[in-house]
């Protein structure tokens, strides 16, 4: 499983295929109007981009990240640094 949202949540390859330990996928779209671009390397995310389809709503990625408060069109680029572009 690449992505699983809920509960205001996005979690990133909360069940990586063994099968597939490197790979990326653009476009998986995340309850809450997201769209996600993520890489992935040796079964470990490397890098993701976070696109805000909707409106403004907070949405904590995953456990010992900070919040993001997205604004319509924001992007927020991780890859091991987090950053809203």
């Amino acid at each position: 499983m690449l992505l699983q949202s809920h509960a205001g949540e996005i979690e990133l390859l909360p069940a990586a295929a063994q099968g597939m330990p490197n790979g990326s996928v653009k476009g998986l779209k995340a309850r809450g109007g997201f769209e996600i671009d993520i890489d992935w390397k040796n079964g470990v995310l490397a890098s993701a981009g976070i696109r805000s389809l909707a409106g403004a709503l907070p949405l904590a990625l995953w456990p010992g990240m900070r919040d993001v408060n997205y604004q319509q069109g924001d992007t927020f680029r991780w890859d091991g640094v987090e950053s809203l572009i």
